[in-house]
């Protein structure tokens, strides 16, 4: 019953601490809904449970509705259970406005190596934003192609947990500060080649590329990222996986957008596949305006790059 439907299967395990029989889920190791939202879901079971046996026999008298007693979770319950890794909206918040004061403190240099670390500034922000905007995975390269985004169509392409054939990529959709930070990412790159040019010692392809001291394009790796960053207490670089899939679904999301927009999902039920029912347009009306919000509380705005 708590499954049935629409149901989140996570919620389901998180309920009855039982795993379904085809295996663990991913997807609880990104989640942890708040009491309050699980009781709810809870509730919902029994009072269908409870409408379903009041068709099938009389009702007594003597028995008290099951929902009557779900309504209350017990004194000294936590407040979320499931995962330990969900960082709350001030602590996001705070990160997204030590990422803007970096890029703002180091705008004004003009020296190359004034140039190298507002721009390493710059890319730290704006892959962070594609963070916790798309859920992408700190794996390997968030964008090692710039055909992989079409800023017109607003989608991107995230293949960070899959192979060269791209069998397990998934479509995003992009926010409107997404993509207007992308914008000014490329006029801001396009800007620093042609400045640094007697600089680079080779062929700057990808469209995100840490430099160091002399002007050599390193990859985005996860400890580079991760070094950049510089996050406080220094946590996880995937908590905004945990973020992103705890939020999306108390937003009231269904539990099959937001494991598509994820990632999570099992054999046989990959929604880009050719005879898949999953309608991509439905998907990016309901996810991307819940994104944008997201966004916008934490903070995160479309900065300007360096002026070249």
């Amino acid at each position: 019953m708590l499954n049935t439907g629409d149901a989140d299967l996570t919620a389901a395990c998180l309920i009855t601490g039982r795993m379904p029989s085809f295996g663990q889920q991913t997807s609880l190791y990104y989640y942890a809904p708040s009491t309050s939202y699980i009781e709810q879901q809870y509730v919902e079971a029994m009072r269908e449970i409870e409408q379903q046996c009041a068709i099938s026999s009389p009702k007594s008298d003597g028995i008290k509705p099951v929902c009557a007693a779900a309504n209350l979770a017990p004194f000294g319950n936590p407040h979320y259970v499931g995962s330990k890794l969900v960082p709350k909206t001030t602590y996001v918040s705070e990160l997204v406005a030590t990422l803007q004061h970096r890029v703002k403190s180091t705008r004004r240099g003009v020296q190359p190596l004034e140039l190298f670390t507002m721009h390493n500034a710059y890319v730290a922000y704006t892959v962070a934003m594609l963070m916790f905007s798309t859920g992408y995975r700190s794996i390997r390269d968030p964008l090692p192609k710039w055909k992989n985004i079409s800023l017109s169509r607003r989608m991107i392409v995230i293949a960070d947990k899959t192979d060269d054939q791209q069998s397990h990529a998934r479509f995003l959709p992009l926010t409107s500060l997404m993509v207007e930070q992308l914008m000014y990412y490329q006029r801001h790159r396009t800007g620093l080649l042609g400045r640094l040019e007697f600089y680079l010692k080779k062929q700057w392809e990808t469209p995100f590329m840490f430099l160091n001291q002399s002007g050599t394009p390193q990859e985005v790796t996860p400890s580079r990222l991760e070094e950049h960053l510089q996050w406080r207490d220094t946590p996880p670089l995937n908590i905004n996986r945990h973020y992103l899939h705890t939020q999306l679904k108390e937003s009231g999301l269904a539990s099959e957008v937001v494991d598509a927009f994820m990632g999570h999902w099992d054999a046989g039920q990959a929604p880009w596949d050719n005879y898949s029912t999953f309608c991509p347009r439905e998907y990016c009306a309901l996810i991307a305006p819940v994104i944008e919000k997201l966004m916008k509380a934490q903070g995160w705005k479309a900065l300007k790059g360096k002026a070249l």
